[in-house]
């Protein structure tokens, strides 16, 4: 994840197979707007 971070400018979300978010690395890692990409990023899901 601090990878994806550091390396990127956008960054998609997918989950199974479907996009749940797209967006700036920055604005997606601090404020996700959805609940199921949260949930990832703080490590509650994958």
């Amino acid at each position: 994840m601090a990878q994806a971070r550091r390396a990127s400018d956008e960054c998609i979300f997918m989950l199974m197979g479907k996009v749940i978010e797209h967006g700036e690395t920055a604005d997606t890692f601090v404020t996700p707007v959805h609940k199921e990409t949260a949930d990832y990023i703080e490590g509650r899901h994958g």
